[in-house]
């Protein structure tokens, strides 16, 4: 036995020392100090036109803006919220305010996920648990999707497949179902709130996204990820599925392996994810499923280059072990591995004929095939016994390695951290008036989304999935997109109610390469012109109503409108006055005896705003008479309002926003987001940790024990 444990010691060490070299020499540029970041993505755009950091968008290359305009500014958010000791919960900063938790890409509890590895390798129960809740804590809803799939069916695979019984089947898929239920608790934390999220967004999981067409499955032959679409037509990243040649040829030879079930299973996944992605019966079956219909179900793509690799790592154990005189192993190698061979080369020769432009060597389909013969001389130098297994081993991953490290190499840009959201002057203008109480129009993509993010910014639009009632609410102004809420010039002028004063849309930026600027300009009744350096410009919209403003109660103050499409149908009017009059779905029982009897009049109210965080909100009002604090935030369950420390009833007011009802006199109102989902959420997360850890603690004891 310890000998076998020494190899398996060395073998584990190699293979750390292998991705370890791999990682190095992907990210070797962190080491001079760089940075991985698609700079270009943000100051490609006119407001940087005059810093010297600037780098500009290449027409045509590879497409990695979530990377900008997601996931750095909400780590950035993140990490500004945690140094000031608050979990942000809550994001003010776009979308008129939007929930951050509840978004599955915010992977706000990714350091749950780290926790969940306390002594990995301990139990295959634990670990499989972990496994699943760690994309879904990791902000991939998607991959936490797909790999249920695929877990699922490699649980019934190992179930039934191993010829032990009906009563050995059915107790290997309860100790996965209990797996399942687990990996559901340790990421209850992120799924309780993501639930309460979907119901109040605007996009239901009844868009079908299709399937890629036939010819991306060139992709896998492919180098080239350097523009979208590469030189030869291929999508980039949505197709980007290059596997390594060598992985291709290996990949058959998996079924030589000693755990020949296993090959198997991951050969008819293969065939399957196929079908999924490019169209066929597995397919049509996830068109049929719920949930499943509604995603991006091309991304199967990683299902397929992940089975590619294990089927590689079986087929070089399987090389490794082979005896020359297996003479029916042998005659088998040699079929598959020309067969295999063959069917590259002719995509790869495919490849070369639809190419439309020229690209550096190693993204060229010429650097495939070179890199494909030479795996295919190792496998036969190993099929004829002129390579050892250790030597064949060692030569098979550094070619993979070598492979694939040129493939992604220079694919993502590695800046110096000036170069990243650097300050320019139209960022300095807009920071230096009150960016925390007024918010930005971004007109005609002056500039890229979430941009305000970065910079203390906020902004009425931004690009995630739009609450509802925001949606809603910019019906007509804003543009029919899923993904984002984004204006044009020519929307917001053709508009004269004050939907937009109302979400506290103090300026709009515009820039003279297009006819946002001149838009704008022809309404000095409404926009004035108070910023401008070389193409851009900013207006500020004279009658944007504040953060947070009064309505004191009055004969005709308070409007009761309960039906949704009325309060909206009234919010468009252009005669309504929101500094006059509020919208609500029924009268506050603190204001009902004083609406009708009290005289109109303009009797304003002193607003001191004491705290602001993402998830807490607190302001002094001092008021001459009873009515309705309007705070310009969508309205979304989980808000609480305290007054004088007492909590009383919140307001959906105005179809979309949020307030309370108060008296007269001077009040400390807090507005504090504590979601009964995230609560919830918290609970399970903790209590499924516990029970993992007892699980871990109860195998090492077993392990101690039989040793």
């Amino acid at each position: 036995m310890r000998p076998r444990l020494d190899d398996e010691r060395k073998l584990f060490l190699l293979l750390i020392a292998v991705f370890s070299a791999v990682a190095i020499l992907t990210y070797f540029p962190i080491l001079k100090g760089k940075i991985p970041f698609p700079a270009e993505m943000v100051t490609g755009f006119p407001p940087w036109e005059s810093v010297p950091a600037r780098m500009v968008i290449t027409p045509g290359q590879a497409e990695y803006g979530d990377v900008a305009t997601l996931f750095y500014p909400w780590r950035y958010f993140q990490g500004t919220a945690l140094r000031n000791g608050e979990l942000p919960l809550w994001n003010p900063h776009i979308l008129s305010g939007s929930p951050f938790l509840g978004d599955t890409e915010s992977a706000l509890c990714l350091a749950v996920h780290r926790l969940c590895f306390v002594r990995p390798g301990a139990a295959a129960f634990a670990l499989t648990a972990m496994a699943f809740a760690a994309p879904v804590l990791a902000g991939h809803p998607e991959m936490a999707a797909h790999l249920t799939v695929a877990g699922i069916g490699y649980a019934f695979w190992q179930s039934f497949a191993s010829g032990r019984g009906m009563a050995a089947a059915f107790g290997r898929l309860s100790v996965f179902a209990a797996a399942g239920l687990l990996a559901i608790g340790i990421a209850s934390i992120q799924i309780m709130p993501t639930l309460e999220w979907l119901g109040q967004i605007n996009h239901t999981l009844d868009f079908n996204w299709g399937t890629l067409k036939a010819r991306e499955v060139l992709s896998f032959f492919s180098r080239d990820i350097a523009t979208n679409p590469n030189s030869s037509g291929l999508l980039v990243p949505e197709s980007a599925a290059y596997a390594g040649g060598l992985t291709l040829l290996l990949a058959p030879l998996a079924l030589l392996h000693r755990n020949r079930r296993q090959a198997i299973f991951f050969l008819t996944l293969i065939v399957a994810a196929l079908q999924i992605v490019f169209g066929g019966p597995a397919h049509w079956l996830m068109d049929q499923t719920p949930v499943m219909s509604g995603l991006k179900n091309w991304r199967f793509l990683i299902v397929i280059d992940f089975s590619l690799a294990v089927l590689a790592g079986l087929g070089i154990s399987a090389l490794s072990e082979y005896q020359l005189s297996q003479r029916q192993a042998r005659r088998y190698i040699w079929v598959a591995t020309t067969l295999s061979f063959a069917v590259v080369f002719a995509g790869i020769w495919v490849l070369r004929n639809s190419r439309h432009s020229d690209v550096h060597w190693l993204q060229s389909p010429r650097s495939s095939a070179v890199f494909l013969g030479i795996g295919y001389c190792l496998v036969m130098g190993r099929t004829l016994d002129w390579l050892r297994p250790k030597a064949f081993a060692i030569a098979a991953l550094g070619l993979i390695s070598v492979d694939l490290i040129t493939y992604a190499h220079g694919y993502f840009p590695f800046v110096s951290p000036h170069q990243i959201y650097p300050d320019a002057p139209l960022i300095t203008f807009l920071k230096n008036h009150n960016p925390s109480k007024t918010r930005i129009v971004n007109l005609d993509a002056t500039y890229g989304p979430n941009v305000e993010m970065m910079y203390g910014l906020s902004a009425v639009g931004g690009w995630d999935l739009g609450l509802r009632l925001i949606k809603r609410f910019l019906e007509g102004i804003s543009e029919p997109t899923l993904d984002d809420l984004h204006m044009t010039a020519l929307k917001v002028v053709a508009f004269n109610d004050r939907r937009l004063d109302l979400l506290n849309a103090k300026y709009f930026v515009t820039n003279t390469y297009n006819e946002s600027y001149d838009t704008l300009a022809k309404r000095p009744d409404r926009f004035s012109l108070v910023y401008t350096g070389g193409s851009v410009q900013a207006f500020e919209n004279r009658f944007a109503l504040p953060r947070a403003f009064f309505v004191p109660v009055s004969e005709h103050a308070i409007e009761i409108l309960p039906d949704e499409d009325a309060q909206l149908t009234r919010v468009k009017d252009p005669t309504f006055d929101p500094e006059r009059a509020v919208i609500l779905t029924q009268m506050p029982p603190a204001l009902a005896d004083l609406s009708e009897r009290a005289p109109d009049g303009d009797e304003g109210a002193g607003i001191e705003w004491t705290h602001t965080s993402p998830n807490h909100i607190e302001l002094r009002v001092t008021t001459k008479k009873p009515g309705v604090l309007v705070l310009s935030q969508i309205f979304y369950p989980g808000w609480q309002v305290l007054v004088d420390q007492v909590e009383t009833p919140i307001l959906r007011t105005d179809y979309a926003l949020t307030g309370v009802a108060l008296k007269e006199g001077s009040q400390i109102v807090k507005f504090v987001y504590r979601p009964a989902s995230f609560r919830t959420g918290s609970a399970l997360t903790v209590a499924s940790i516990s029970i993992l850890i007892v699980v871990l603690a109860r195998a090492g004891r077993k392990g101690r024990t039989t040793r």
